[in-house]
């Protein structure tokens, strides 16, 4: 599959979620507050996070901003990185207008003690690019100590976005930061070494992103972090979601996985998997830990090369989706097909469902998930049931 494939896959997955098309002028944080524009107002970045109070917004004109500001605190002392103060919002132009490209660790989000919306803070409508000639920032966004942070309709690029030639490092990192959480709206994160990491108790929330040939897509690191993933792509990876020994319940649903060498990787945690779609990928569920357990349900499994298991075999039931060759006897939960599911356009990747797909309308509405123990609600706004896999029929 070629690069040109993977992306009509990402544009038809678009298509069916209208959080990829959010009109990226429309203010969602800040407003209210007052609104320093940068270079109008104030030189510089720095400047204005100086002046600027909870609830005000930084504007970013138009342009590729290099600059360095001294705000990171560490045990050894300062490091250079952009500081985005509790409260305010940091907003682009647009993705395709401002531009974000220091040397180091480009935003250093220090929240304080204590989540309150007072300490919340936004990044919205712009490019974060590693692309600085002869540095490597280790992180696009470091979100450190505890807060909450929205980032939203942002494009995350290490160098030219091919991770061959990007300095290896990381879009996102949500780290040292216990009960933080981070929402994560209609990003894109291209050629990093790991898309978004989440440790340390952390709390994710990613919903309409897209991974493009990434080393990592997801990785969810020690006990208590969480990680809830909706509605988003990932493609030309070596991983996609990796999930550590949380000992959490972990939902992720309406995901496209497409050219994956391990779409899921799992250890000592329960995963359910709804509404899936998994296309031409090595394998599916990789067990980085003995006896991890994943349900699969209303999904779509075709095109695998090696099969739907590595390593320790975890222990997966599937239910009322379509798996290309069969389901293996004690992986099925019943319910399962094993015929084309006639996308729209495979060869070019495109997986929305054709008009006489078998799964059409044959999914199921609940599924009694006993990680929780309660019945996840997997209706939709439509008068027949539920389609399989990742895009609903229109």
């Amino acid at each position: 599959m070629n690069y040109r494939r993977a992306l009509l896959s990402l544009a038809v997955f678009c298509l069916a979620f209208s959080g990829c098309d959010d009109d990226p002028t429309n203010p969602t944080q800040g407003s209210g507050g007052t609104t320093l524009r940068v270079p109008a107002d104030h030189a510089t970045i720095e400047l204005a996070m100086a002046a600027a109070k909870s609830g005000d917004v930084v504007l970013l004109a138009p342009g590729v901003y290099d600059e360095t500001t001294v705000f990171k605190r560490t045990a050894g002392g300062i490091e250079a990185g952009v500081r985005l103060r509790p409260g305010v919002t940091l907003r682009g132009s647009g993705i395709d207008e401002t531009i974000l490209r220091p040397a180091t660790d480009i935003i250093v989000y220090v929240a304080g003690p204590t989540p309150t919306p007072s300490r919340s803070a936004a990044i919205e409508n712009l490019t974060i690019n590693s692309m600085q000639p002869n540095t490597a920032p280790s992180w696009g966004v470091l979100c450190e100590d505890t807060g909450e942070l929205r980032v939203d309709n942002c494009d995350f690029v290490d160098g030219d976005g091919d991770p061959e030639s990007g300095s290896g490092s990381g879009g996102l990192a949500l780290a040292a930061s216990d009960a933080s959480t981070v929402e994560i709206l209609n990003c894109t994160f291209r050629g990093w070494g790991v898309g978004v990491l989440i440790e340390d108790g952390s709390t994710g929330l990613i919903d309409g992103a897209r991974f493009e040939q990434v080393t990592n897509g997801v990785i969810l690191e020690n006990t208590g972090s969480s990680l809830e993933l909706t509605n988003s792509v990932f493609t030309l990876a070596q991983l996609g979601v990796s999930l550590g020994e949380t000992e959490l319940c972990t939902r992720i649903s309406r995901c496209v996985f497409v050219n994956i060498d391990f779409p899921v990787a799992v250890n000592d945690t329960e995963v359910l998997l709804a509404h899936c779609t998994f296309l031409d990928s090595r394998e599916v569920i990789g067990a980085r830990g003995p006896a991890p357990r994943v349900d699969v349900v209303n999904s779509i499994i075709w095109g695998i090369v090696d099969g739907l298991y590595e390593q320790f075999e975890p222990v997966i039931y599937i239910s009322s989706s379509i798996v290309e060759g069969g389901v293996p006897a004690e992986a099925d939960a019943g319910a399962n097909l094993d015929q084309d599911p006639l996308f729209v356009d495979a060869a070019a990747g495109n997986v929305a469902l054709g008009a006489k797909s078998p799964a059409r309308n044959v999914g199921v509405s609940s599924f009694a998930w006993g990680c929780t123990g309660t019945n996840i609600d997997l209706t939709v706004d439509t008068a027949s049931g539920p389609d399989l896999g990742a895009i609903e029929s229109q």
